[in-house]
């Protein structure tokens, strides 16, 4: 079996440490081309030094982790070009935005598919298994993922309002708010209302764990935001992210209610400040028991990969994932325009 030609574009954290060596790592996967003509380590037989030229080189699947609002217009030239398309989240600022690279992908007979990694977790899986068969609707869910300190890259695009939108709510965000939805079967909410609290202008100390620089950085996204959301069934949503709080470790919890009470308590991402022993525990008899061995740490990347090159090959109906990612998209910009900082303004 010929092995399916794969592209980068942008070479930034999540392409370069994270979806670079697992592409090399697996037997299906040949990197082909990079597109990122302003970062100094892109290999040199690889490196392109346009779109045009990154588009000719016939590819079967292109990544792309660049800064969010140029994630839509890159998208759709890949998706001109025959291109399956693995986005980094958010995959667009608003929802229509999504739509519309649906419709470009099936003009193009190409296809989308989201990054949402989380959904791999053995946790989650085993959360949502819990949830399914011991409670009942309509849900309670309170959902968080609080990292202890270090905004990413202040002063880099990552931290800029102008290129990524919003801050810790769409990036931390996004991966709780997927599983926290999957669990309500992806509704949409009916009421959304946020708070956003932003840090000072200029902040100190980047993710040291991310290879961060410690040198200030102009901030001009919240480092810290909260929804609350009401759905048509009755179902609530309580939902935070922050990039640096009072834990003394980094942590992501869900708790839902229903007629009895499942918690998970783990570490998501790649911070080693993690939770030592995740847990999942059902309330409603006080039985609570530590999770099977922590599975390697950002496996569900390599599950993630496994789905975009099923995609790839054709394998796979990449319609119903890129709905639900509209699910949370919605979620999401609602909160942002709630607080009156839309995303894609």
């Amino acid at each position: 079996m010929a092995p399916l030609r794969v592209g980068l574009v942008g070479f930034g954290w999540m392409n370069r440490t994270v979806w670079l060596p697992r592409l090399r790592a697996h037997p299906r996967c040949q990197v082909v081309a990079i597109l990122d003509p302003y970062h100094p380590e892109v290999p040199g037989p690889q490196a392109k030094a346009d779109l045009g030229e990154f588009l000719r080189n016939r590819m079967d699947l292109a990544i792309i982790a660049t800064p969010n609002r140029t994630h839509t217009g890159l998208a759709k030239a890949c998706l001109d070009a025959g291109i399956t398309v693995l986005l980094e989240k958010p995959p667009c600022l608003c929802a229509g935005e999504l739509r519309g690279l649906r419709e470009h992908a099936e003009r193009a007979g190409a296809r989308v598919l989201v990054s949402r990694p989380a959904s791999h977790r053995r946790d989650v899986r085993a959360l949502r298994r819990m949830a399914g068969l011991l409670l009942d609707p309509p849900f309670q869910v309170e959902a968080e993922w609080l990292r202890g300190s270090g905004l990413p890259r202040p002063g880099s695009w990552f931290t800029d309002r102008r290129a990524a939108g919003g801050g810790a709510l769409i990036d931390l965000g996004w991966h709780v708010a997927e599983v926290a939805l999957g669990l309500l079967g992806f509704p949409r909410p009916v009421e959304v209302t946020a708070e956003l609290a932003e840090p000072p202008g200029v902040v100190a100390g980047g993710a040291g764990w991310r290879g961060d620089s410690a040198a200030p950085g102009r901030v001009t996204v919240e480092a810290d935001g909260r929804l609350a959301a009401r759905f048509a069934d009755r179902s609530r949503l309580a939902l935070r992210a922050a990039w640096r709080s009072r834990t003394p470790v980094d942590v992501t919890r869900f708790t839902v209610t229903g007629g009895g009470r499942v918690e998970l308590v783990t570490t998501f991402g790649f911070s080693p400040h993690r939770v030592p022993r995740p847990r999942l525990t059902l309330s409603a008899d006080g039985r609570g028991h530590d999770l099977p061995a922590a599975a390697p740490l950002a496996e569900e990347y390599d599950r993630q990969l496994d789905e975009a090159v099923a995609l790839a090959a054709g394998d796979a109906d990449w319609r119903p994932g890129l709905e639900e990612s509209a699910a949370v998209l919605d979620l999401l910009s609602g909160a942002y325009s709630a607080a009156g900082r839309p995303l894609a303004a």
